[in-house]
C-alpha cells in the first residue's frame, strides 16, 4: 500500500518536471512581447537582449494611443465588432428560428440552408470588388456603417447554421410548453 503511494507521488513529481518546462517555453513568447513593449529601442536592439535587467518605459504606449491616435482605431473597431455581432446574432436567431420550425412549401427549408452555407464555403475576396461598389454606390465608403453591414453579412450564414443547430435539438414540447 505504501509502495502505491510513493509510486504516485513519484509519477506527479516527474509530470511537474516536464510541465514546467513546457510551461515556461509555452509563456516565453507572451513574457518577450511584454517586455519589449516596456524596453527603450537601445534594449530592444541589444545584443544579447535583456530578458530581466532593463529600465521600463511607456514611451511606445504614449506614441500609440496619444500621438498616433491608435486609441481611436481601437475604439473603432470594438463598436464595429460589438454591433455587427449583435446585428448578426438577432437576424440569424430568427432565421435559424424560421428555418427549423416553418415548413415552406417545395422543401424550401432545405434548399434554403444549403444555400446559406454555401455562402458560407465562398471566398470572401470575390466579394471585395462587388462590396466596393456597392458601398460606393450608396455613399458608404470610409465608415463604421459600411464596416457593419460587411460583417454582418459575412457572419450570419455562420450565426444561422450554427442556431439552426440549436433550434433543431430543442424539443418541440419544451416550446410549447413554455
Amino acid at each position: 500500500m505504501r509502495s502505491r503511494l510513493g509510486h504516485k507521488k513519484a509519477q506527479k513529481w516527474v509530470r511537474y518536471i516536464f510541465l514546467i518546462p513546457a510551461l515556461l517555453f509555452a509563456l516565453a513568447p507572451v513574457y518577450w512581447m511584454l517586455t519589449i513593449s516596456l524596453k527603450s529601442e537601445v534594449d530592444q536592439f541589444a545584443t544579447p537582449p535583456p530578458w530581466f535587467g532593463f529600465t521600463p518605459t511607456l514611451d511606445h504606449y504614449y506614441d500609440a494611443f496619444v500621438a498616433r491616435s491608435f486609441g481611436d482605431y481601437l475604439l473603432t473597431s470594438a463598436i464595429v465588432s460589438v454591433v455587427s455581432t449583435i446585428c448578426a446574432l438577432v437576424i440569424g436567431t430568427l432565421a435559424a428560428y424560421a428555418l427549423t420550425r416553418f415548413e415552406f412549401p417545395w422543401r424550401l427549408n432545405r434548399h434554403l440552408s444549403l444555400w446559406i452555407l454555401s455562402t458560407r464555403m465562398f471566398p470572401a475576396i470575390v466579394t471585395v470588388v462587388p462590396l466596393f461598389l456597392m458601398m460606393r454606390d450608396l455613399r458608404l465608403l470610409n465608415t463604421r456603417a459600411s464596416l457593419i453591414i460587411v460583417y454582418t453579412a459575412f457572419n450570419l450564414p455562420f450565426v444561422v447554421w450554427m442556431m439552426r443547430g440549436f433550434f433543431a435539438d430543442l424539443p418541440r414540447d419544451l416550446e410549447e410548453a413554455a
